[in-house]
């Protein structure tokens, strides 16, 4: 059974969730901090395999990759341009070094979020665009990036 990625989120209820709280003891009087190691296959068992849900653990990895470096900051600029944009504007746009802005496209693409064009040219230009599945997920990023500021009010 896969392990669930992401930490970070802690459902109660969640019944796919596949690791354990412990409570960790520091030393001079301070309090314990609870940290969560997975179960092992015996602990999970059958009941957990037939009630748990599978998408939890693909929603798991979708926020798994959407917090990666920069790829959300690429994701923003080809949803904005709404076209086509080559490799060399989007690295100028983001910031980044060439590393960094192939591995997220290469990530997009292999997770069917971006295409990937190459034109025969001299030299060889690459460009990129979002596929129908990324501009559906479009609007539950910006409600989650209007949810956040939203938040920032409220708590200023």
């Amino acid at each position: 059974m896969k392990s669930r990625t992401s930490n970070l989120l802690r459902f109660p209820s969640d019944p796919c969730d596949t690791f354990r709280p412990v409570l960790l003891h520091h030393f001079l009087n301070t309090p314990p901090i609870t940290i969560y190691t997975p179960l092992t296959d015996y602990e999970i068992g059958e009941s957990m395999t037939e009630t748990c849900d599978p998408v939890f653990s693909r929603v798991d990895d979708l926020i798994s990759l959407l917090g990666k470096s920069k790829l959300l900051h690429i994701l923003f600029l080809l949803n904005t341009k709404q076209g086509p944009m080559r490799f060399t504007e989007i690295k100028q746009r983001v910031d980044s070094s060439s590393t960094t802005v192939t591995r997220r496209l290469a990530e997009l693409e292999n997770n069917g979020l971006v295409t990937r064009v190459v034109h025969n040219t001299a030299p060889v230009s690459v460009e990129y665009e979002l596929t129908q599945d990324a501009q559906n997920l479009a609007p539950t990023i910006q409600s989650m990036y209007d949810w956040v500021v939203d938040r920032d009010a409220i708590m200023a």
